[in-house]
């Protein structure tokens, strides 16, 4: 299965819900990246929701090291920003894990959550969690 992403930029809330279906490959995410930085609506103060429930990974940790890398060099006022990353396997929450460290030692800024409600409220949205579920639902359903 190919890599699918896609984005729902929540301008007034200050925050961005990415989700990823299939396969990650650092090329097409770096571009994907690329495309949302470049939106018109976002803002580098936003915080991120970021759902790798449905995603798969290479077994290949060297990629998680590069893709790091060319974050942290690219885009480095994001680094400072909040992930909320979903993630539900072991492999997803490892894949997580490594990002977490990566980006910061043992960052305070990156955490891994199963429900949507506790990113939510680490994050401080306000806004109703059926929201939230419904946009990745379609999101989901869109690719």
């Amino acid at each position: 299965m190919e890599h699918n992403s896609t984005y729902k930029i929540y301008k007034k809330d200050r925050f961005v819900c990415i989700t990823h279906v299939g396969l990650i490959r650092l090329e097409s995410l770096n571009k994907y990246i690329s495309d949302l930085v470049n939106s018109c609506d976002f803002c580098k103060d936003f915080n991120f929701i970021i759902d790798l429930r449905e995603a798969k990974y290479t077994r290949n940790t060297h990629l998680a090291y590069r893709f790091v890398y060319q974050f942290r060099r690219n885009y480095p006022e994001l680094i400072r920003r909040k992930y909320a990353i979903l993630a539900d396997s072991p492999e997803q929450i490892a894949m997580a894990s490594i990002f977490r460290f990566l980006v910061g030692g043992i960052s305070r800024n990156v955490y891994v959550f199963s429900a949507i409600e506790e990113a939510m409220v680490w994050l401080g949205v306000k806004m109703e969690a059926e929201e939230i579920v419904g946009a990745f639902d379609r999101m989901n359903a869109s690719l």
